[in-house]
């Protein structure tokens, strides 16, 4: 019997195909219900995206401004005529300015994006299991069993409508795996691999560490498909889309890596592979995903970790380089206060494969044994039953106290029509005092300056460092020099509004540098009260008069979508 090519392509060995018209009848209930399965797992994971629909992070409004900017005339750039690189999304930030160009409402647009991303990424990942895993009985459950814990995952509900790209480069990550899978079983396949690759790369810094893959991968496949045109052709197009990307960002901000990437984890130095070396005993983030789940979790780990081992000459290349590959980055990274595991959102398909795959293995090395294989089924159901409680009611440990943290009952599923009509704006009551007390024009001195920044369109000094490289500098560099640097630049600007966090040693050692200026004590005012008890704030004493109504006016203009609550704060 021969082999049609789309039997070929999908990873379906020619036994498995239909060879009669009658014999696909004999089954079509079997494929019936597989299809209610799927729908109804993606519909759980739509709605449970939905009751996060309210949940914005301050962040989505640094690369909104941006994307404003670029608009408006003034460039790429946060604040007008510094070329500095504050935003890590590039084609995001693109994708944004299309949806203001076209004048959708852009949080709503970025949220249904984010919705799509997730549904594409837990259909993209239920293919690519299908794809490479045995093909044999516990490796189509095993398909089956990656699909369902990526669709109850919490994590990438939250993502999805966070308004940041962590989901959309989850589906890219996925995609260009899937592909390359599928190129490498063509004879003469077109590499849209190479561009979905260079797509990550524009969407995420971290993305050229997934190259690691394509190079493994290629070399593991090279008894099967030796050196071939479509090589040269795949690494021709990637550069012909990364090389004039790279160009124009050092041409424009002078630099290769953005600002982000210096400020939250340092540039690369002679000290990095020490550093991770360090930090790889420091990881309180992969602790916390590891321990903070529920036991259900764990145990799915160990299914994924012992089946790993015992059959990890049948693992998947992609598997577990793809692992490996998100798994640096992490370490590199160290931490992220962001809630809901964000950094490791993008490997969480092939984690929850790998998962999937030690369970088909277990099951196969226990046929000869109905014991051990009812033990092995019972408990890998006992924990996934804990896995699906904790993600769809625990809360979330670390991380700032909001939607995306709280512990939820059985009614959530109710509330998800309210929330639709909800949006929770961080710091948006700052962001008001800001418009009542600072003048247009005048530059803000904070750390949290997403919404603030995009609502008021003030100038801004950011002490997180994002888009300030002589902060970001002394943040890593606590030496003398740097710091003098950073605070002469500061007063330089002699900022209106400068908030501080008394928490914070950083903050602690600005706070003490502005108390030992005599400068200082002359040109603001120092306070601190009500609930921001624990903030410091600084307001310059002579500043021009400030018309509210005309401020709120012209962020409205500039921000159509919040007009309805600026009625409603106005109206308080």
């Amino acid at each position: 019997m021969s082999t049609s090519p789309d039997v070929a392509d999908a990873g379906i060995e020619p036994s498995e195909a239909c060879s009669s018209q009658p014999k696909c009848r004999m089954h079509w209930p079997l494929r019936s219900l597989q299809i209610v399965i799927v729908a109804l797992l993606l519909g759980y994971l739509v709605w449970n995206s939905l009751y996060y629909f309210p949940y914005i992070v301050d962040d989505t409004f640094i690369s909104l401004r941006y994307a404003r900017n670029l608009l408006n005339g003034a460039g790429l750039v946060y604040n007008v005529g510094q070329q500095v690189e504050g935003y890590s999304n590039f084609s995001w930030v693109m994708i944004e300015a299309l949806v203001m160009r076209l004048g959708l409402p852009v949080i709503t647009s970025i949220k249904l994006l984010g919705l799509a991303s997730a549904v594409a990424t837990a259909l993209l990942a239920f293919l690519l299991a299908r794809r490479v895993l045995p093909k044999s009985p516990e490796g189509r459950v095993a398909g089956f069993i990656a699909f369902t814990l990526i669709c109850l995952n919490t994590s990438i509900a939250v993502w999805s409508q966070a308004g940041l790209e962590t989901v959309f480069f989850a589906s890219l990550v996925v995609a260009m795996c899937l592909r390359f899978e599928v190129e490498l079983d063509r004879k003469r396949p077109l590499p849209w691999s190479a561009v979905l690759f260079a797509l990550a790369c524009m969407t995420r810094p971290e993305a050229p560490v997934y190259g690691l893959y394509f190079l493994v991968r290629r070399v593991s496949a090279w008894r099967r498909v030796r050196a071939r045109r479509g090589d040269l052709l795949w690494v021709v197009v990637l550069g012909a889309l990364l090389i004039p990307y790279e160009a124009w960002g050092l041409w424009y901000y002078g630099k290769l890596l953005p600002n982000t990437y210096a400020a939250k984890i340092g540039l690369p130095n002679a000290d990095a592979v020490a550093q991770m070396w360090t930090k790889l005993f420091r990881q309180r983030l992969l602790v916390d995903f590891v321990t903070r789940q529920g036991w259900g979790f764990v145990a799915l780990l160990s299914f994924g970790a012992l089946g790993g081992m015992v059959g990890f000459r049948r693992l998947p290349t992609v598997v577990w380089v793809t692992l490996a590959c998100g798994l640096l980055f992490v370490i590199r990274a160290g931490n992220d206060w962001m809630p809901r595991y964000r950094l490791i959102v993008p490997i969480m398909p092939f984690l929850f494969i790998l998962v999937s795959y030690g369970f088909a293995e277990l099951l196969r090395r226990a046929r000869r044994s109905r014991v051990l294989i009812v033990i092995c089924c019972l408990a890998f159901a006992a924990s996934l039953t804990d896995y699906a409680r904790h993600q769809m009611f625990a809360g979330y440990a670390r991380g700032p106290r909001n939607l995306a943290t709280e512990t939820r009952t059985w009614r959530w599923c109710l509330d998800v029509r309210d929330h639709l009509s909800q949006r929770q704006y961080p710091a948006e009551r700052r962001a008001w005092r800001i418009l009542r007390q600072i003048p247009a024009g005048e530059t803000i001195c904070a750390r949290d300056i997403g919404f603030i920044g995009f609502l008021s369109d003030n100038p801004i000094w950011d002490l997180a460092g994002l888009l300030t490289p002589t902060v970001a500098r002394a943040r890593h560099d606590r030496g003398e020099e740097a710091q003098r640097l950073m605070f002469e630049e500061m007063l330089a600007l002699e900022p209106a509004y400068i908030l501080l966090r008394s928490e914070r040693p950083f903050h602690q050692a600005i706070e003490q540098y502005l108390q030992n200026d005599p400068r200082i004590a002359a040109l603001y005012r120092r306070r601190g009260r009500g609930r921001l008890s624990d903030r410091i704030i600084y307001t310059r004493r002579k500043m021009a008069r400030v018309d509210f109504q005309e401020r709120v006016y012209a962020a409205v203009r500039q921000f159509p979508e919040y007009e309805k609550r600026a009625k409603q704060m106005l109206a308080r």
